[in-house]
């Protein structure tokens, strides 16, 4: 069975992640996973600092020395729960491209991972 894949990760190869040599289908499988929600993730810190950078500034509480930082590592961690929790649903979109292109596939209607060769 065929997996649909969103056309946006239809460009996506699994050789653009160095893969260990004498990897094991289910290392794998795990490393895709891997991958993919780490993906996810700095897709949505990209989208968490364009999201900040829409909000107007205010001097109403005055400027702190540091709060730009911790708004930067306040929105890292709200995008690390995010993910955690399933995020926007990219990481399963990206770990099924890499997947069908590695030979590593899921069947239809499961989450759970099958090896094809």
């Amino acid at each position: 069975m065929r997996t649909t894949v969103n056309p946006f990760f239809s460009n996506l190869r699994p050789d653009m992640v160095r893969k260990p040599e004498n990897m094991t289908p289910e290392q794998e499988k795990q490393r895709l996973k891997e991958v993919s929600g780490e993906f996810e993730a700095v897709m949505m810190d990209q989208l968490m600092k364009e999201m900040r950078k829409a909000v107007p500034k205010s001097d109403l509480l005055g400027r702190e020395i540091g709060q730009e930082t911790f708004n930067e590592m306040l929105d890292g961690e709200f995008v690390r729960l995010m993910v955690q929790r399933g995020g926007l649903g990219l990481t399963q979109q990206i770990y099924d491209s890499l997947a069908e292109k590695s030979g590593v596939a899921t069947e239809k209607g499961s989450s759970s991972p099958v090896i094809r060769r």
